[in-house]
């Protein structure tokens, strides 16, 4: 009785044991992406030299330039910055004769004081200086340094009378510079990455007796099947019970009828 009943429960839940459930399966993609970048360069193509020309205006207009007296000659001077390769140009008109010096820094710091040299004015010139130009009542003269520094125009008059002088005076400076030409360069380069992804997929896997699809109605005739198993056992107990219950009635009997009275 055990082994038939140990053999319909293995035959009610064998579809169940033999269905091998869900599983996972994990995949790999690669994808390959091409990207362009460009870059851009800049460059000279050609370069044009040039010159210009600015004028530094030293001064322009009229002056009163006093005559010897008894506190010394009249003088006055200009100042300039000039650089080797600039030009001076000068001019002046007087209506009385005067004298023009041309100096640089240091000799203008050594002038000695009007006073002491304003009788001598038919001498030659009192101090030395890159150019000199005595007793004249017009004069023009252009110049070009060989050094840069600070320089001097000064104008004496040695006269007795009041000199009114046209004066004018200009630095004209030769400025060299240049004009480039640009371009502009694209280069492009194509780069490639690598990208890898992974999917997990959910998968059944069954074996071939599981193939079978169980139906409600196949559950019902196996529920109907194990309740039909369980009412046999329980009859055949009972049968079983019955038949050990008479057993021990007649026993019982039996001793009863062979006991003396």
């Amino acid at each position: 009785m055990k082994q038939l009943l140990t053999r319909l429960l293995f035959l009610f839940f064998l579809p169940i044991m033999n269905y091998s459930g869900s599983q996972v399966s994990i995949s790999l993609t690669t994808s390959v992406t091409a990207s362009t970048l460009t870059s851009y360069s800049t460059y000279a193509i050609s370069v044009t030299q040039f010159t210009s020309t600015m004028m530094s205006k030293v001064f322009n207009g009229n002056l009163a330039l006093p005559g010897w007296t008894a506190a010394g000659c009249g003088f006055t001077a200009f100042q300039f910055e000039a650089n080797p390769g600039d030009q001076l140009t000068v001019s002046f008109r007087s209506d009385i004769p005067i004298d023009f010096y041309l100096m640089t820094l240091y000799q203008f710091q050594r002038v000695p004081v009007p006073t002491a040299f304003c009788n001598y004015y038919n001498a030659l010139p009192i101090f030395p200086a890159m150019k000199y130009m005595s007793q004249q009542t017009s004069y023009s003269t252009s110049w070009t340094p060989v050094s840069s520094g600070q320089y001097y125009i000064v104008l004496f008059n040695l006269q007795n009378a009041l000199a009114t002088v046209s004066f004018s005076a200009g630095v004209t400076s030769v400025l060299a510079a240049a004009s480039t030409i640009y371009a502009t360069r694209a280069s492009t380069v194509t780069v490639q990455s690598t990208r890898t992804s992974s999917v997990i997929e959910p998968q059944v896997h069954s074996s071939q007796t599981a193939s079978l699809t169980i139906t409600p109605q196949i559950m019902m005739l196996l529920s109907s099947a194990l309740l039909a198993v369980i009412v046999a056992i329980m009859m055949m107990k009972r049968k079983r019970q019955t038949k050990l219950e008479k057993a021990r009635l007649y026993e019982e009997l039996l001793v009863t009828s062979l006991m003396p009275t």
